[in-house]
This record gives structure tokens, sequence and C-alpha cells, in this order.
């Protein structure tokens, strides 16, 4: 038995690092402009988009996007570059037997996905980022199911 770690499969973790980046860029711009107007006038939007959703303003929207997508993107950055290993996260690595930075950036992509699709369904207009967004989603749950990126975040 080998006790050798697992070589780091760095051109795909880039490639998913500048997918998380992106994201979090795209979260904390598009964020702080909603937390700071939440009638989205400063992103070019109106209230009156968000008519088919639960939401009566762009606050909620605004906050998901800066504390999942902006500060979430971070902290899964860093944690698929350094694997911490946070006893608040042990029990989902123990669960799934890869790190839990493998499991969240999993659970980010399907629910930037998601995201997309609920914004596509309940907002009448779309626009060309939301197909970005939602290739950046794919690309996010496809690069960590790798056979190399899987062995290198199993414990």
């Amino acid at each position: 038995m080998s006790s050798r770690k697992p070589r780091r499969p760095t051109v795909k973790l880039l490639v998913l690092s500048a997918c998380i980046l992106f994201l979090s860029i795209m979260g904390f711009g598009g964020g702080i402009v909603m937390l700071g107007d939440p009638s989205g006038a400063g992103l070019g939007m109106e209230t009156s988009m968000l008519a088919g959703t639960p939401f009566v303003d762009y606050l909620l929207p605004g906050l998901w996007l800066t504390v999942i997508y902006g500060v979430g993107g971070l902290v899964i950055l860093y944690a698929l570059w350094m694997r911490p290993n946070w006893s608040a996260l042990a029990g989902v690595t123990r669960r799934t037997h890869e790190h839990w930075a493998w499991d969240v950036t999993l659970a980010l992509g399907i629910v930037v996905m998601l995201w997309i699709i609920a914004q596509v369904v309940m907002i009448p207009m779309t626009a060309p980022i939301q197909a970005v967004v939602f290739v950046i989603g794919v690309i996010i749950v496809v690069i960590p199911l790798l056979p190399d990126m899987r062995h290198y975040y199993a414990v």
C-alpha cells in the first residue's frame, strides 16, 4: 500500500478556481449593488420584474449573491486549495469520503444551475449572462466529478 499523497490536478483545479472566482466576483458586484439599492435601479432592473417571484425587491437576492456566491465562493476557493480540516464540516467528509470542499463545490454548482433555471422560469426576461452563469455552474459540477479530482479529494 502506498502512503503517497495523490498529485494535485493543477490544471483542472485552476479552471475550476477561475469559474468560482468569476462567480464570486459577479456575486459581490451584483449583490452589493442590490443591497445598496434594493429597487434594482443600480443594475438597470425594476421591481416589476419580480412579479412572478417571492421577492418584493432585490434585497434578499442581493444578500444571497453577496453571501453565497461572493463570500461562499472565496471560502470554497480557499478550501479547494488548502483542504482545511474544519471540525464543523467533518460530518460531511465522513459521509461522502471526500474532503468537504469537494462536496460544497458540487453543491455550489448545483445551486447556481437551479438559481438560473428559477430566474428563467419566474422572470419574463432573459440575458446572455444567464447562459454564461449556467455553463459555469455545469463546469463547477463536472470538474470535481472527474476521476483525478475525486481521487485528490478522497479521504
